[in-house]
């Protein structure tokens, strides 16, 4: 019974008004406001940052600045979405939900708004421009890649922002949907498969996979996952079940299948263990053909299809041909069928070459080249790319913008705004006494993630 009004909770609670909600429009404009400063801040800073090639992407300040860049390019356009202060007052939006304001204008954009008209039945009802979001979620990116949205970033740290957009992003960048180049097939089918796992099953686990790995720097502060070189992995038992021919679940025709898992290193598995919410009655697919929770899909297909346990089991590192999220190697990935890529080459910078030289991460852009070109162009893009660079070390290093503080400035970079008198202590000689008198173009030395 429980269960049952947590999904079809009664009509009086209609009436109750969000938690956190603001409680007039006017502070739910004033509060979209603050939203967008803070979003601009983020950006401004990352794409004020000069980069460490030689870091790749175990580097916050790497990952941030061409993160931004992409935004800024339009690979995808953001919008930023605020609560309303009337969504208690709005039928069409769940109890267990709030309603979001504006999707209808890109963050840079100035004129967001709603319509709070209330009906006679004390209703508003014109719902154009929101979205309906649970509270907790931080934001999305569309399957497209195409749209990208941030809800109420106050109400979440810059360190936890930078996360966030490195992540979506990273789902644009990876090129893993149908008709996009680096999308992996579908195996031949395995007999022993109790229901096959779709093409897309791979690729989103794959790109799910991805972004969870890349999202925070590899043993940095942030960072909640395990270390890839660690082997002491531990293994669980999965159990799956289908319905028999009978169509129905708890039957004696039930088809069931327990596996165990069979880890690599604790970077993998914790993604998995992130990713994977077991249910007592092992039914993660209904006889509606509905998932029945979030990666749902997962348990499924690995308990009941062979080939995508191995794939799963044998996925122990990321590979793309953009784990960077570099604007420019996008383009250039664009630009392989055709003669333009020699000139997009040419666009790239240090950190992009230093990335692509590394076959171990890059392979899928080097089978779209191998596909896309000739023997003499790719030989020519081969050369061109593989060119020695010389980048050594460089000190990790950010750039102060309008606003920041060294509070921001940890929290944003190293995800912890405490950490902010080490920055200090580094850079006392540049900032002086006074730990508050931060200068618009400082450039400021950050301790090790």
């Amino acid at each position: 019974m429980q269960e049952a009004l947590a999904c079809e909770p009664p009509d009086a609670e209609l009436g109750a008004s969000r938690a956190g909600a603001p409680t007039n429009k006017a502070e739910a404009l004033a509060r979209h406001g603050r939203n967008r400063d803070r979003v601009d801040r983020v950006i401004r800073s990352g794409l004020a940052q000069d980069v460490d090639p030689a870091a790749g992407a175990n580097s916050r300040v790497n990952l941030l600045r061409n993160t931004c860049q992409w935004i800024e390019e339009g690979e995808a356009d953001l919008f930023v979405l605020t609560p309303t202060h009337d969504a208690h007052l709005r039928p069409n939006i769940p109890v267990d939900k709030n309603a979001y304001f504006d999707t209808r204008l890109t963050y840079d954009q100035d004129g967001a708004d709603y319509d709070e008209t209330l009906n006679a039945a004390g209703q508003a009802t014109n719902d154009v421009g929101l979205e309906a979001k649970f509270s907790q979620v931080a934001g999305s990116m569309s399957p497209d890649g195409r749209t990208m949205m941030l809800i109420d970033p106050i109400s979440h740290s810059e360190g936890a922002l930078v996360s966030f957009f490195v992540h979506e992003v990273q789902h644009d960048a990876d090129q893993h949907n149908a008709g996009q180049p680096w999308k992996v097939s579908q195996p031949a089918a395995d007999p022993a498969a109790q229901h096959r796992a779709p093409t897309w099953a791979y690729n989103n686990y794959q790109s799910e996979f991805r972004a969870y790995w890349m999202m925070n720097p590899e043993g940095s502060g942030a960072d909640s996952f395990g270390s890839s070189t660690d082997t002491a992995v531990t293994n669980i038992s999965i159990t799956a079940l289908r319905p028999g021919p009978d169509g129905k679940f708890g039957t004696a025709d039930d088809i069931s299948s327990t596996v165990s898992t069979a880890f690599t290193n604790r970077r993998q598995q914790d993604i998995f263990d992130h990713m994977f919410t077991p249910r007592t009655d092992n039914i993660y697919l209904d006889t509606a053909g509905a998932w029945t929770q979030s990666y749902a899909y997962l348990p499924h297909f690995y308990a009941l299809d062979p080939a995508f346990k191995n794939m799963v089991d044998t996925y122990t590192q990321p590979a793309s041909g953009n784990l960077i999220n570099s604007p420019r190697i996008q383009a250039l990935s664009a630009a392989l069928p055709t003669s333009s890529f020699l000139s997009e080459v040419q666009a790239l910078d240090d950190l992009d070459r230093l990335y692509l030289q590394d076959r171990s991460q890059s392979q899928p852009f080097w089978d779209q080249a191998s596909r896309s070109l000739g023997i003499i162009p790719l030989t020519m893009l081969e050369n061109m790319i593989d060119a020695p660079t010389a980048v050594g070390p460089m000190p990790n290093t950010v750039e102060v913008v309008s606003g920041d503080t060294l509070s921001a400035i940890a929290d944003r970079y190293l995800s912890d705004m405490a950490r902010w008198q080490e920055i200090y202590k580094l850079n006392k000689s540049i900032i002086g006494a006074d730990p508050n008198a931060l200068s618009v173009g400082m450039e400021l030395v950050l301790p090790p993630l």
